[in-house]
C-alpha cells in the first residue's frame, strides 16, 4: 500500500498543491482523471474517501456507476452532467468556494464506462451506456474550464471492460492498482482486527508462538497470501465465531473463560477462500492449494 500512496501523492496531490504561476511556468495542469483498479476489497473506496479529505475541504460526490444509468433516453447524459455542474457547497465558514476542489468518485466504474459498441449499434441499454461514455469523454476534456476545479476518481475490479479512450492521458490519466497487501501488510491489518480480542484476553496463543501475539500474526499472516483486507477480516469474524459456537453450546455459562484459538483460526482460514482476489488475478499456477495448519506448515521438513 505504501507504493500506492506515494503514486497518488506525486501525481496527484503534489500538482494539485502547487502554486499555479508554477505550473504555467512548466506548461502542466494538474491530472483530471485517476483510475483506482484491483480486486474487491482491497480498500480502494477506503483510499478514496481518505484522499478527498486530503484534497479538499469541499465534501465529495460518491456515485455508483449503476445509479447513474436511467431507462429514459436523456436521463442518464442529463445525471453526468449534474456530476459536474452542481458540486457540493463547502460547509459553513469555509472560504473559496470556488476555488475549493470538487473530487467525484465513480465506483463500479466499468458498469457505465464500457467499451462502446461498433458503429453505435446495440440494443438500447447498450446505447444508453455508449452516450455515458460520450458524455464523460466530452465532460473530461473540458474539466479545466469548468467553475469548479474537478478531479474524477474511478473505482473498478476490471479496468480492461473499460473503454480505451477514457484511459488515454488527458482523461483518467493516473492508472493505479491497489492490490491484495503483501505479508507485513496482511500482519498489520490482521493486527487492527484482533486488537480488541487480544486486549480482552480473549486470544488463547499457541506455545510455540515464542513472540507471542505479534509472532502469531506474521505466521497467520504467512498463511493468507493472496487475502484481500476484507477477507483478512472474514477470517478473524469465522474464528471468532467458532469459539461463540462453543460457548452457545454451554449455554454461555463459561463465556468468562472461553478464548479465540489456533483451531479456530485454521478453520477460519478453511471457511474464507481468497476467492475474488484468485479470480481478478486468473492464477496461472492452477488451483489455490488447500491450506495447511500452521503446526503441520512449521513442522513439514523439506524432502531432500
Amino acid at each position: 500500500m505504501d507504493n500506492v500512496v506515494e503514486a497518488i501523492r506525486r501525481r496527484v496531490w503534489v500538482p494539485l498543491s502547487a502554486p499555479k504561476d508554477l505550473l504555467e511556468d512548466l506548461g502542466v495542469a494538474p491530472v483530471s482523471g485517476l483510475l483506482l483498479h484491483g480486486p474487491p476489497g482491497c480498500g480502494k473506496s477506503l483510499l478514496a474517501r481518505r484522499l478527498t479529505e486530503i484534497l479538499t475541504p469541499r465534501p465529495p460526490t460518491f456515485v455508483s456507476g449503476p445509479e447513474i444509468l436511467d431507462r429514459f433516453v436523456g436521463s442518464s447524459e442529463a445525471n453526468v452532467r449534474s456530476l459536474f455542474d452542481f458540486p457540493p457547497p463547502l460547509p459553513a465558514g469555509v472560504p473559496g468556494a470556488e476555488e475549493a476542489l470538487h473530487v467525484i468518485v465513480l465506483d463500479e466504474f466499468d458498469a457505465i464506462a464500457g467499451r462502446r459498441s461498433a458503429g453505435g449499434g446495440g440494443d438500447g441499454s447498450e446505447r444508453v451506456r455508449d452516450s455515458v461514455v460520450n458524455q464523460l469523454l466530452a465532460r473530461m476534456d473540458g474539466v479545466q474550464q469548468l467553475a469548479t476545479p474537478t478531479l474524477l476518481v474511478g473505482l473498478t475490479n476490471r479496468k480492461d471492460l473499460i473503454d480505451p479512450a477514457l484511459l488515454r492521458p488527458g482523461r483518467f490519466e493516473v492508472h493505479i492498482e491497489v492490490a491484495p497487501p503483501d505479508c507485513r501488510g496482511r500482519a498489520e491489518i490482521l493486527r487492527i482486527h484482533c486488537h480488541q480480542m487480544w486486549s480482552a484476553d480473549r486470544m488463547e496463543i499457541p506455545k510455540w508462538s515464542e513472540g507471542g501475539f505479534t509472532s502469531f500474526l506474521t505466521e497467520l499472516a504467512e498463511r493468507t497470501e493472496g487475502f484481500s483486507g476484507a477477507e483478512l477480516a472474514g477470517v478473524v469474524r469465522a474464528a471468532a465465531a467458532y469459539a461463540l459456537e462453543r460457548a452457545a453450546m454451554t449455554g454461555y455459562k463459561d463465556a468468562g473463560s472461553i478464548k479465540v484459538t489456533l483451531q479456530d483460526f485454521e478453520r477460519g482460514l478453511n471457511d474464507v477462500a481468497p476467492a475474488a482476489s484468485t479470480a481478478y488475478r486468473q492464477d496461472t499456477d492452477g488451483p489455490r492449494q488447500p491450506a495447511r495448519d500452521m503446526d503441520t506448515a512449521r513442522n513439514t521438513v523439506p524432502s531432500q
